[in-house]
């Protein structure tokens, strides 16, 4: 049985939450210089400034600005070409506010319904996680693997040990045209392993994700987690 498994929680790029799963917390581990600069960013902290609310309302008028700005720009253009400059502009306005209208009216209340019981931390759709597990590489990046490979959702999954990497893609859902996951792990003193937990879109476009790359990286976390403790 492997134990002392850490769990450090990101959204985006600023990781938000800290649990420990099991066992005690490691400490006075040394690893790399470049992991240790990393491991500095960590901090842990209730989530984005503001709480859900204004992180909901912060994210939602970003949505609402870039689906009007992006198609009224293309039409604005496209219609400048056929009534002239100005009148094309204009066009172009008003064609966006009525698409950024339309598609926030389908699409901002699925994501409220579909995110409302999350934190935070979920309404970003580039999601990581770091775990810190005290065990043998060779079992652990096995038993990664094959927890990986339990997840229905998984379309293909590739194994790079001699890399430390495990890739893999989830299939096209409802949510989105599927993402990309990432597990990499490296090796700390003391039989430290890191491994960091990747998911994002792979339309890197994306701008609203319903809580599926934040409920990918959960279920990668607790199958790992049942895997490294069974």
């Amino acid at each position: 049985m492997l134990r002392n498994v850490i769990i450090e929680k990101q959204s985006g790029p600023p990781p938000v939450a800290s649990k420990l799963i099991s066992g005690g917390i490691i400490g006075g581990v040394e690893g790399s210089e470049q992991e240790q600069q990393r491991d500095q960013r960590i901090h842990l902290g209730p989530g984005p400034a503001g709480g859900l609310f204004v992180t909901r309302a912060k994210k939602y008028i970003r949505v609402s600005i870039i689906t009007a700005f992006f198609p009224g720009i293309l039409f604005g253009i496209a219609m400048s070409l056929k009534i002239g400059f100005w009148s094309g502009i204009t066009a172009g306005i008003l064609f966006g506010v009525y698409f950024s209208i339309l598609m926030s009216a389908i699409s901002l209340p699925i994501d409220y319904f579909l995110t409302r019981n999350l934190p935070a931390k979920a309404l970003e759709v580039y999601q990581n996680c770091k775990l810190q597990v005290k065990g043998d590489f060779e079992k652990v990046f096995e038993k990664c693997f094959h927890a990986l490979k339990k997840l229905t959702y998984i379309r293909r999954i590739q194994s790079l040990k001699d890399e430390m990497t495990i890739s893999a893609r989830t299939k096209i859902s409802n949510a989105s045209w599927g993402e990309d996951i990432k597990l990499f792990f490296r090796l700390s003193n003391n039989n430290i392993i890191n491994i960091y937990i990747y998911s994002s879109p792979v339309m890197k476009f994306t701008l609203l994700d319903y809580g599926k790359n934040f409920n990918n990286v959960e279920d990668i976390v607790n199958e790992i987690t049942n895997a490294l403790d069974g």
